[in-house]
């Protein structure tokens, strides 16, 4: 899902193999030595990889984290994934709250949230754009999870590459990756 027609229309446009569509082979390499280290990554691993993501994607559909439900389904699932959202999108550490509990409605009993986000950003930036940013630190967004009904399963944080002074700095203090389990 995403809110955007037009990143929806880059997904459809990859998974269907249009020419000219996003190459998404340097974030596949990435996951793939994430995921192991000490591997040595191979063409023959990405395209494996590529072929199982698209035979994943089974629907493309909008959303809107400010609706009363987030996606237009009664559908529960298993695992819900959101990337870079909530805090890039919410202008207040309250709204971010609402929104983390409405995960919960999207997921079944027990169910997992795998998320991603920002902490110590203000601002975001991509290319010569400045976006808005909630300001989290790495407690703000465990206590936010906790409060929504979330067991904290596990929590990274990669700090980012830059300082505050460099001039290649994006605007955050660094990146926060979770899963966590529904468990009210």
């Amino acid at each position: 899902t995403d809110y955007l027609k037009v990143n929806l229309d880059e997904v459809s446009a990859w998974t269907n193999e249009q020419p000219d569509s996003f190459e998404w082979d340097d974030f596949i390499k990435a996951a793939l030595k994430a995921e192991n280290p000490e591997l040595t990554i191979t063409p023959k691993m990405v395209k494996e990889r590529k072929v199982l993501v698209k035979q994943k994607i089974k629907n493309l559909s909008s959303c809107n984290i400010f609706n009363d439900r987030i996606i237009d389904s009664p559908k529960r699932f298993d695992l819900l994934s959101t990337n870079f959202v909530a805090e890039s999108v919410c202008q207040t550490q309250d709204q971010i709250k609402a929104v983390v509990a409405k995960f919960k409605d999207l997921l079944k009993d027990n169910g997992h949230l795998v998320m991603t986000g920002l902490l110590g950003a203000p601002y975001w930036h991509v290319m010569d754009t400045t976006f808005a940013s909630t300001k989290l630190s790495e407690d703000d967004a465990k206590q936010i999870l906790k409060d929504a009904g979330f067991e904290i399963e596990l929590f990274k944080v990669i700090p980012s590459q830059y300082a505050p002074d460099d001039p290649d700095f994006q605007g955050y203090e660094g990146m926060f990756m979770v899963r966590a389990k529904l468990t009210s």
